[in-house]
């Protein structure tokens, strides 16, 4: 069984997190889920092919670029008593709207060298100034390996510390989801610990792809960036 944690939004099936692939929102963000008529909010993990796939995947954008490019705004929620309420709503801050490319919406910190990227076909992505000069320079950008930790739908009842990629996608009934990953962006998985709970087996572990970003993405930051005057800590 799949802890609700670890469970796409869209899909219901496992999500391994691994950045431009698979990811979660934290409950703390704020994105207004005006597709949905059970709840206010979108969070959570999903799997960002099952967004491009999503039939709303227009309203999800829509609303993902609303949440990035505002700083504060005010939401209409409907409460348990079923009233229409206005509620403030804090966003990212992403607020000079750069370029809209055939691939998607490009906006700019007005602060910090920043940049957050909508897909025109729905999910976001944030894109540091090292990934924009890399981006810049036509070379493929690596996303975060950072540790991660996660619940294993089931508990193995075996050392898991030598299992590659591929076992882990299998074991965790996923390797469908991933194969295009696993094909065309170079992963990088490695073991880092684990340990069972009263809920089963959790993983640490490092995971990284290469990020899909489509060139024109990469030809808008080539061009861009020569003109461009970094912003200095000290003026934010």
């Amino acid at each position: 069984m799949i802890d609700e944690d670890e469970a796409c939004r869209f899909c219901g099936r496992f999500v391994l997190e691994v950045e431009g692939w698979a990811e979660v929102i934290q409950p703390y963000h704020q994105i207004r889920a005006s597709w949905d008529a059970n709840t206010n909010f979108f969070w959570g993990s999903f799997h960002l092919g099952c967004i491009r796939n999503f039939p709303e995947r227009a309203m999800f954008r829509r609303e993902a670029a609303t949440w990035i490019s505002t700083v504060e705004d005010l939401v209409q929620i409907r409460g348990s008593d079923g009233v229409l309420r206005e509620v403030p709503r804090r966003g990212l801050g992403y607020t000079d709207l750069l370029a809209q490319l055939p691939s998607g919406v490009i906006y700019e910190n007005p602060r910090f060298n920043e940049w957050a990227y909508v897909e025109e076909s729905g999910p976001l992505h944030f894109i540091d100034m090292n990934r924009a000069q890399a981006l810049g320079r036509s070379e493929r950008v690596r996303g975060s390996d950072g540790g991660r930790s996660v619940l294993l739908s089931g508990d193995p009842q075996v050392d898991v510390s030598n299992w590659d990629l591929p076992e882990l996608l299998d074991f965790l009934d996923v390797r469908d989801l991933y194969q295009d990953m696993l094909d065309t962006l170079e992963p990088r998985y490695h073991y880092l610990d684990s340990g069972r709970n009263r809920f089963g087996l959790v993983l640490d572990y490092s995971l990284s792809c290469i990020q899909p970003y489509p060139p024109d993405l990469a030809h808008f930051f080539g061009e861009y960036l020569a003109g461009y005057v970094p912003k200095r800590l000290e003026d934010a």
